[in-house]
């Protein structure tokens, strides 16, 4: 301080302006960044909230039109040989397969199917769903008993008289489903998954995760 007190008049003029154009463009730089970052972060999350918005629309129509098709299944329930829809419906509905459980524990499927032979149609969960569902029931993923994979069941109850006679499904791989949704990646480090009301991990591009808590890939991720 004593040093500046030395120096002359314009000397410590030309000082004090110097450092003030510092510290004022120190001031507008960091005023800028801010404000800049802030409007970037607001773009992004805009940007990422109508990418999820227009894959949840997108993953609703598709999923609309996998009800559907399950609808059709319906009348061939009562057919003598209901394998050609079962087919048609496996083919334009891109499902993995579909089949049909009957009250009297038969059961019949688009594709054979490596199954033991005391295999019971109306003990599955797909079958109790669809029972206790007005409409078509979509169950959350398993594991099938024929192929070993992770599938989700898209299944209708036909009822006579208020008494299930049959349940007609269709079986679609959580990997499919997965691609669809994981296909989400705004930014290389973005992760898009499906959590369900209840904290459990629905889709995500690791199956190892799926039915665990959310609570595994962040502790702020409670129901």
């Amino acid at each position: 301080m004593n040093l500046f007190l030395r120096l002359s008049l314009k000397v410590r003029l030309i000082v004090t302006t110097a450092v003030l154009v510092v510290l004022g463009v120190a001031a507008v730089s960091a005023f800028n960044f801010f404000s800049v970052r802030a409007s970037a972060m607001e773009t992004l999350t805009a940007s990422t909230r109508a990418l999820a918005e227009a894959r949840a629309a997108g993953m609703a129509e598709w999923a609309n039109s996998r009800v559907a098709a399950v609808r059709s299944l319906a009348p061939a329930t009562e057919a003598a040989d209901p394998l050609a829809a079962l087919v048609q419906a496996t083919v334009g509905g891109g499902f993995d397969t579909t089949y049909i459980g009957y009250a009297d524990k038969k059961a019949i499927f688009s594709s054979p199917q490596d199954l033991p032979a005391d295999w019971d149609p109306t003990a599955r969960p797909w079958y109790k769903l669809a029972e206790s569902t007005s409409g078509v029931a979509l169950t959350e993923p398993y594991v099938d008993a024929g192929s070993k994979k992770l599938v989700i069941t898209f299944a209708l109850a036909v009822k006579n008289g208020g008494q299930t006679v049959a349940v007609a499904a269709a079986d679609m791989f959580m990997d499919v489903v997965a691609e669809s949704v994981t296909a989400i990646r705004p930014t290389p480090s973005s992760d898009a998954f499906i959590v369900s009301r209840d904290g459990k991990v629905l889709v995500h591009r690791n199956l190892d995760l799926i039915l665990k808590d959310a609570t595994v890939l962040s502790g702020e991720l409670t129901s």
